[in-house]
Formats: C-alpha cells, sequence, structure tokens
C-alpha cells in the first residue's frame, strides 16, 4: 500500500526502496575521498570509481555533501602547507591551486578577467518573457517616433564641437 504523501519514516524503519551503494560499501567510500583528495573531475572520479556521473553529482548535493567538502578541504591544506613550506615540487602545487581555485590563488588580472567574464555571461543569459518583450518593442518604438518628430523639426544639428 502506498504510503501518503509527506509520510516520515521512522527511525530503524526501511525506507523502501535500494539502498545506498556508498552506504554499504566503506572501500568505495574512501576510493571516491582519494579521487576528490587527489582533485579528479566528477568524470574521472565516476570512472575510476566505477559509478555514474550523476552520482557523483549527487555526493556533491545529498547527505555525503559535508564529506566531499571535507576530503577537498584537506586536499587543499596539503598543498598549502607544501607551498607555504617551500617543499622540493612546490611550483608544481602552486600551479594546481591556481588552475583549480583561481578566484583564490591567480594573479589580481586573472581574477579580475575571470570576474569580468562572469558578469559578461550573467548579461549573456538574462531571459525575458514575450509579453514584456513586446512591451519594450512599443516602447521603443514610441521612443524612435518621438525622436524623428524632434529631429524633423529641428533639422540636423551642426554643433558637434566643430
Amino acid at each position: 500500500m502506498p504510503r501518503p504523501k509527506g509520510y516520515r519514516v521512522s527511525p530503524g524503519e526501511n525506507p523502501g526502496g535500494r539502498p545506498s551503494v556508498l552506504e554499504s560499501d566503506p572501500k568505495l567510500q574512501e576510493k571516491i575521498a582519494e579521487c576528490f583528495l587527489l582533485g579528479l573531475t566528477d568524470e574521472q572520479t565516476a570512472l575510476d570509481c566505477d559509478i555514474s556521473v550523476s552520482t557523483v553529482n549527487r555526493l556533491r548535493k545529498g547527505k555525503f555533501c559535508q564529506a566531499v567538502k571535507r576530503a577537498e578541504l584537506a586536499r587543499e591544506k596539503i598543498y598549502r602547507q607544501k607551498v607555504w613550506d617551500g617543499e622540493n615540487g612546490w611550483q608544481g602545487t602552486a600551479w594546481f591551486l591556481e588552475r583549480k581555485y583561481p578566484q583564490q590563488f591567480s594573479r589580481p588580472e586573472v581574477q579580475l578577467n575571470l570576474q569580468n567574464n562572469t558578469q559578461v555571461n550573467v548579461a549573456a543569459g538574462f531571459v525575458i518573457t514575450v509579453e514584456k518583450s513586446q512591451e519594450l518593442e512599443r516602447r521603443t518604438q514610441a521612443l524612435e517616433a518621438k525622436a524623428e518628430k524632434l529631429f524633423d523639426r529641428n533639422g540636423p544639428s551642426t554643433k558637434h564641437g566643430d
């Protein structure tokens, strides 16, 4: 019998559905954490761990989200320490940090470029409804008509700073 909408499972009660592979396989959890620690992409992590990319995406958003963030933070702490201590190979580590976290570690001009590109992309992604588009078109036509009347009445201006 289906449960009513909004039904909550009591502690200890089986919620139904297939149990998560991640919850029942600590070795898989460690392997995924290692992939995150090494900075692999979600696609690489999925391939290495023999899981789907959508599963990796759910990890980033679901109840394992904090564990994912902790693994990434652990990696970043190790890499920061290596750079700050000037350990052998710190340049490659700094390179990785600069590319993985450009808003924190890249040169100021790169950060500014990233910020400008983000603003352009936000502006480029602007969407309006058909109704709003039609309203803007009517307003534009009215302004163009006013400008044309002013031009006809006053004629072309020759005082442009000559």
